[in-house]
């Protein structure tokens, strides 16, 4: 099929996918670029991209690739909470509470997005800062009560 049509990006996301599941992540990264670069708008390959990326280790390209992901799709909650979870995991506090906040901007019902940034903001040294943006996302949800605890844990330190 690949031969057929060589210019279709859903058989080079397929065929990145079959590299992915087998473990050879440097050929699915390869095949991913192509499909992006074959169809940019479609955000799933850059999803794609992002997960080879991680597997080889590669934080830094994987946070590039998650960049464009969400210029591709601003408004998917999985890239800005991903890309939160790259910050936190290079101890950037800071830039993880803020992607954690769009992802509660996007799609508020969802308890993880909640837990990730209260979990971030209490690992910031400025406590300021902390309140400043769980008070942000407390606008947002209304009466959570594990935000409106965490505003008072940060208050008291």
């Amino acid at each position: 099929a690949v031969n057929i049509e060589p210019n279709n990006p859903e058989y080079k996301n397929y065929l990145g996918n079959v590299f992915y599941r087998n473990g050879d992540y440097k050929r699915s990264v390869e095949l991913y670029k192509k499909a992006i670069k074959l169809a940019p708008q479609t955000a799933v390959y850059h999803a794609n991209f992002v997960l080879a990326y991680k597997k080889l280790g590669k934080e830094e390209d994987a946070e590039k690739a998650y960049l464009e992901g969400i210029a591709v799709d601003p408004n998917n909650a999985v890239y800005q909470n991903e890309l939160g979870k790259a910050f936190y995991g290079n101890g950037d506090f800071h830039r993880a509470a803020k992607q954690y906040l769009k992802a509660v901007k996007i799609n508020p019902e969802v308890e993880v997005y909640i837990s990730n940034i209260i979990r971030t903001c209490e690992q910031l040294k400025n406590s300021d800062k902390a309140v400043s943006l769980l008070k942000s996302a407390s606008k947002i949800v209304p009466n959570n009560i594990k935000i409106t605890q965490a505003i008072e844990r940060l208050k008291s330190r």
